[in-house]
Order: structure tokens, then C-alpha cells, then sequence
């Protein structure tokens, strides 16, 4: 079956089950309601203009994307010793034309942070030797299971793109094993929160910290009245 019939084949079992759930079809990445009514989830762009979520975000990802990579080879014996000509080993280090080592795991690490799943589209020759990772972004990809096959349908310039799990790299977070759960989302009640001290702090300080009201009463206050 190709991978276009099989999201067309799950798109009714959408919204099954709970996003821990085993369930077949899309993977749900969000909650199924708001915990407290009023909140409403922002997209990554708003929530990194929080400094709290910005500072988190950025020290989780540039920090992994700090940490060396090394790759090993083994032999019979089973001892190891670096594979710096193994063709991993270059990829890791220039995963793609566009980005360095530290660019690729920083989008990763964005995407993965703020929305529980970093995608990254593998390339391969024709003899099947990795030739490149290139970052996708989370929130134009869907995930699906059919009949136990992790299946990625992917949104792009008003296309349509459909892999088999061979064919990306797929950095989850707590989830159900599937799909990483979205932080983002899942934390609606305190980005809600940190907006809304934003907001009065902006407006009172915008004010200039001043009062803009004036309270008068025609007779002397004492001390415990004061």
C-alpha cells in the first residue's frame, strides 16, 4: 500500500483515544481539553517571546548541541575504536549543505523542546550510505500507525509529503513511544500565566508606575484607618 492510501485510510480515526494511548491512526500530540478553563495554548513563536521559555529553550538546545558526537567501530573482539572515515561520522559532523553540526542539533533541539518531537529527513545515495539530515519542522508534521507501521505525512509550500519511518530521524520526547507529547500545549495554564503577568507588567510600567485613579475622603484617617 503506498503511504498516501494509508493516511488517507486513517484519517477517520483522528482524535481517537488519549495522546498515551495505543491507538492506531494519527498520534495525538496535544491534551484533550484545557486542565483549567480560560487558558489557550500559543504558537512557538509567542511563547519563545517569554523569557522564561526562551532561556529554557535555548540552554536545553545549545547545550546538546555542544556535546560531542563520536561514533565507534567494533571488532570481533569487541573492542572499539573511533570510525572517523565511517560516512556517519561525516554526516554528524556536516549534516547537511546548509547548516553545521551545531545548526542542525539547535533546530532539532527547538523543535523537540517546544513541540516534544524533532524530525529530521534523511538522505541516502544509491548504494544507501547517508548522505544528509535536514531538520523538518514539528508543527507541519503528522504522524501516524497502520497495521504497526509508523507512517509521516509532511506539509511544505502547499505540498504533500509522504516518508516511511526509514526515511527520518525522529527525536521524541515523554510520550507514548510513537509521538513525543507537546510541552507547549501541555503547559497552557503557565504560558497563559507568564502573558498575562507580562501584559500587567507592561501596562503598569508603560504607565510610568504611576496611579490612575486618586481616592479623596473629607476627614482625617488615623493610623490603623491609614
Amino acid at each position: 500500500m503506498k503511504i498516501a492510501s494509508i493516511f488517507g485510510s486513517i484519517a477517520h480515526w483522528a482524535g481517537w483515544g488519549s495522546p498515551i494511548g495505543d491507538v492506531s491512526g494519527l498520534q495525538r500530540r496535544e491534551p484533550t481539553g484545557p486542565a483549567i478553563s480560560g487558558v489557550q495554548p500559543i504558537p512557538p513563536d509567542h511563547g519563545l517571546q517569554m523569557s522564561a521559555v526562551w532561556s529554557c529553550v535555548t540552554l536545553l538546545a545549545e547545550t546538546i548541541a555542544s556535546l560531542p558526537v563520536v561514533v565507534y567501530r567494533r571488532d570481533r573482539d569487541g573492542n572499539r575504536t573511533e570510525a572517523r572515515d565511517s560516512r556517519v561520522w561525516q554526516v554528524l559532523r556536516s549534516p547537511n549543505a546548509a547548516m553545521t553540526a551545531h545548526d542542525f542539533w539547535v533546530a532539532m533541539g527547538l523543535n523537540r523542546f517546544l513541540r516534544g518531537n524533532g524530525y529530521a529527513l534523511i538522505a541516502r545515495d544509491g548504494a544507501g550510505q547517508l548522505v544528509s539530515l535536514t531538520p523538518l519542522a514539528a508543527d507541519q508534521m503528522e504522524v501516524g500507525v497502520v497495521d504497526g507501521e509508523v507512517v509521516y505525512q509532511y506539509y511544505k509550500d502547499g505540498s504533500i509529503y509522504y516518508f516511511k519511518a526509514d526515511k527520518i530521524l525522529h527525536w521524541k520526547g515523554l510520550g507514548n513511544g510513537i509521538v513525543g507529547l507537546s510541552t507547549l500545549e501541555y503547559m497552557q495554564a503557565t504560558t497563559t500565566e507568564l502573558v498575562n503577568a507580562q501584559k500587567n507588567a507592561t501596562t503598569m510600567y508603560g504607565n510610568g508606575n504611576q496611579l490612575t485613579g486618586l481616592l479623596m475622603i473629607d476627614q482625617d484617617l488615623n493610623k490603623d484607618q491609614i
